[in-house]
């Protein structure tokens, strides 16, 4: 998706949200679009739960720095839940 598509589907996800008082969850791999967007997020890292919080925990937690963060050399999959 071009990154003008991806932020006015994110809006158009967040009006929706709001205006039917409702969850949505999506998978993202953009941490900028994820930390940007979503109130509850979860992190998995080849299958295992790795953090689970708000952008702030998650973002601080050392676990997710080192795995998405940091650059560490694992190969990953993300899951945000909003």
């Amino acid at each position: 998706m071009a990154p003008r598509e991806r932020i006015e589907l994110m809006q158009l996800t967040a009006d929706i949200v709001k205006e039917r008082d409702i969850s949505v969850l999506f998978t993202e791999h953009d941490m900028g679009v994820v930390f940007a967007r979503a109130h509850h997020i979860m992190v998995l890292n080849r299958g295992e739960l790795i953090a689970d919080g708000t952008a702030t925990e998650v973002r601080s937690n050392p676990h997710v720095q080192k795995v998405y963060l940091g650059g560490d050399t694992l190969c990953a999959a993300e899951e945000a839940h909003v």
